[in-house]
C-alpha cells in the first residue's frame, strides 16, 4: 500500500504540468503514487501525463470528459491507494525537500488525520512572491482537535481553506463521506475543508514553505470570476451557514465558523459592483439571506450592521446604489 497518493487535477496545463509532476517526483519520499485525473484537455497536457506514466509505474493517468475539478478531485479519491491524500493543482509545483516532514510526522503519528503547512504565492510572469498566510502563535496547534484547532484559527484570523494546504488521511474522507460538491466549480474548497477539519481528531502543522501556488496565468479558473461564479459561492456559504448547527460542533466551534462564513458571503458580495447587472444580483443575494449580518465581524463589517438595523434593508442598498454611481462618475 502506497503511504501517500497525490491527486492532480488537470485542464489545459501543457505549459505547467512537467513542472508540477517532477516537483513531486524529486522529493525524497518513500512510498508514493500521482494520480493525474485529466478533465478532457484540448492541448497536450494528456498526451505529457501519459509520457510521464509510461517511463513511471507510480504514476496514473485517467481521462474523463470536462467535468470541473471537483469531479477529477472526486474521481482522485476513488482511484488513490495511499493511505495519506494531497491534493496540487496543475500549475503549482512544491518545494523540493519540503514533503520530508509530512511523511516524517505520519510515520511518528499514525493517528495523526491532518498536516497542514505553508504555502507561498507567485506571481505568473514576475519574481514576486509572498506567504499566502502569515502563521503566528501555532505551536499549540498539534494539541487541539481539527474544529478546536478551525476555531482557533478563524478567531486568530490564520485560517485558510484550500485543498492543496494540507496531507489528509484517505480514511478521514471515506468514513465521514466527504467529497467535493460536483455542482459547484467556484469556492469548492470551502465546503470540503471545513468537513475535512471538523472531523479531525488529531491534527499537526509544520512551519514551513512546502507549496508554490501560481497566480495570474491565463486561463486559471480562480481569475475568470464572474456574477454568476460569485452568486455560486454567495449561495453556497450561506447554505453552508445553515447546515452548520447539524454538524454536532460545540457552541464556540459553530459561531466561529458561522462569522468566518458570513465574512467570505459579505466580501464576496462586495467584489460585484460594476455594472446593473450585477448590483441586482447582489441586492437579490443581500435580500434573501439578510439574516447572515448578525454573524459578521470587522470594522467595516460593523458599519454595515449599523447601517442595516438603523436604516433598513431597502434604505442601505438603494444608498449602495447611489454611492457607487457616483464613484463611477468622479473615477
Amino acid at each position: 500500500m502506497e503511504k501517500i497518493s497525490f491527486i492532480i487535477p488537470v485542464y489545459n496545463t501543457e505549459k505547467y504540468i512537467r513542472q508540477c509532476i517532477d516537483s513531486i517526483l524529486v522529493q525524497n519520499l518513500s512510498n508514493f503514487e500521482i494520480i493525474i485525473i485529466d478533465d478532457g484537455s484540448t492541448d497536450n497536457s494528456l498526451t505529457i501525463c501519459n509520457q510521464y506514466s509510461s517511463k513511471h509505474s507510480n504514476i496514473h493517468v485517467f481521462s474523463q470528459k470536462n467535468s470541473g475539478p471537483s469531479a477529477a478531485r472526486n474521481k482522485g479519491i476513488e482511484e488513490a491507494k495511499g493511505k495519506y491524500i494531497f491534493f496540487i493543482d496543475s500549475d503549482d509545483y512544491y518545494v523540493n525537500g519540503a514533503l520530508n516532514k509530512f511523511e516524517e510526522i505520519v510515520e511518528r503519528e499514525p493517528d495523526v488525520d491532518l498536516v497542514f503547512g505553508k504555502i507561498m504565492t507567485f506571481h505568473e510572469g514576475t519574481s514576486k512572491k509572498m506567504p499566502k498566510l502569515k502563521y503566528k502563535n501555532t505551536g499549540k496547534i498539534g494539541e487541539l482537535t481539527g474544529e478546536e484547532a478551525l476555531s482557533y484559527l478563524i478567531k486568530t484570523n490564520q485560517i485558510m481553506i484550500s485543498n492543496y494546504s494540507a496531507l489528509i488521511k484517505k480514511e478521514l474522507l471515506c468514513s465521514n463521506h466527504i467529497r467535493f460538491n460536483e455542482k459547484i466549480y467556484f469556492a469548492e474548497d470551502v465546503d470540503f475543508m471545513l468537513r475535512v477539519y471538523c472531523s479531525s481528531k488529531n491534527i499537526n502543522f509544520i512551519d514551513e514553505f512546502f507549496l508554490m501556488y501560481r497566480k495570474n496565468r491565463e486561463g486559471q479558473l480562480t481569475q475568470n470570476v464572474n456574477y454568476e461564479k460569485l452568486g455560486m459561492a454567495v449561495n453556497l456559504y450561506a447554505d453552508l451557514i445553515e447546515k452548520i448547527d447539524t454538524w454536532n460542533l460545540n457552541t464556540e466551534s459553530q459561531k466561529a465558523i458561522k462569522r468566518y462564513l458570513s465574512n467570505l458571503y459579505f466580501s464576496t458580495l462586495g467584489s460585484l459592483k460594476k455594472d446593473d447587472r450585477e448590483f441586482m444580483l447582489k441586492y437579490q443575494l443581500l435580500n434573501k439571506h439578510q439574516g447572515l449580518i448578525k454573524y459578521v465581524s470587522g470594522f467595516k463589517f460593523f458599519l454595515g450592521k449599523c447601517a442595516f438595523f438603523v436604516f433598513g434593508f431597502n434604505t442601505t442598498v438603494q444608498s449602495m446604489q447611489i454611492l457607487k454611481r457616483i464613484y463611477y462618475k468622479l473615477k
